[in-house]
């Protein structure tokens, strides 16, 4: 099965009142500002590949982290202007928009306190976010209240990654109490980044835990593994039977 035609299943239409768009959250398309896409022919190659599959939105979310990606929204917005207007020309014909990944430091913290009205969030009201991979932030909680207090909805990104997640579930339903949402990216579920990922990302669909999914794409061999992904893990249909948020996402 050509990879194309298994990514149309990557968000498929509901049958609800009105057409559901098909809509991926968490991706690294803008070129040579984060570890993801470096030039604008890898962007629109990748622009082109999700359009074939069936999506038509893309959220690209470049990470802001302070000592490695000291991004600012008026950087990404200009970067997206510029990767909206080479679609454009180059004929693709699929809507982009811009989010961020925040990292969670001091910066970010600082920022929600201070300065949440800049936030680059995505639908109005969601922000995405990551930790450390091995050590629980001390901070966590604080930032998911704080947020929360400013009417933004908390998205961790991958949390099956994370260590000290896997290690705790008493920890991820803690998280899930105090209004956390969970996007799970789809490679997770093909042993990309690793077999203990893998194991607690097929946990949170058994739990109905995941709220979003995303490709977390930074290049052609991601969006290739996810068609492997889509393609032989057997829990694919069981996550797209969750509830899940992108089918909101217009």
């Amino acid at each position: 099965m050509k990879s194309a035609a298994i990514l149309r299943s990557l968000f498929p239409s509901r049958k609800r009142n009105r057409e559901i768009h098909k809509v991926d959250i968490h991706s690294h398309l803008l070129p040579g500002i984060d570890d993801g896409v470096k030039t604008i022919n890898e962007s629109l190659e990748l622009l082109s590949a999700f359009k074939k599959a069936g999506v038509i939105k893309v959220i690209t979310t470049p990470h802001i982290k302070n000592e490695y990606y000291p991004n600012t929204p008026k950087k990404i917005k200009g970067e997206l202007g510029k990767l909206r207007e080479a679609a454009q020309d180059a004929g693709i014909d699929i809507e982009i928009d811009a989010a961020a990944e925040y990292y969670l430091d001091e910066s970010f913290i600082r920022a929600i306190e201070s300065d949440s009205q800049n936030l680059l969030i995505f639908n109005e009201q969601y922000l995405l976010f990551e930790t450390s991979f091995t050590v629980r932030p001390i901070g966590l909680e604080d930032a998911i209240f704080s947020m929360r207090s400013k009417n933004i909805n908390p998205v961790l990104a991958h949390p099956e990654r994370y260590l000290y997640l896997r290690e705790d579930w008493g920890a991820v339903l803690r998280l899930k109490e105090l209004g956390t949402l969970f996007q799970l990216n789809i490679n997770s579920l093909g042993g990309f980044y690793s077999k203990d990922a893998k194991k607690l990302a097929e946990r949170l669909i058994d739990h109905r835990m995941v709220d979003f999914v995303g490709s977390d794409c930074h290049s052609m061999r991601h969006f290739d593994a996810m068609s492997n992904t889509i393609s032989k893990s057997r829990y694919w249909d069981k996550l797209m039977q969750l509830p899940l948020k992108n089918f909101e996402l217009a």
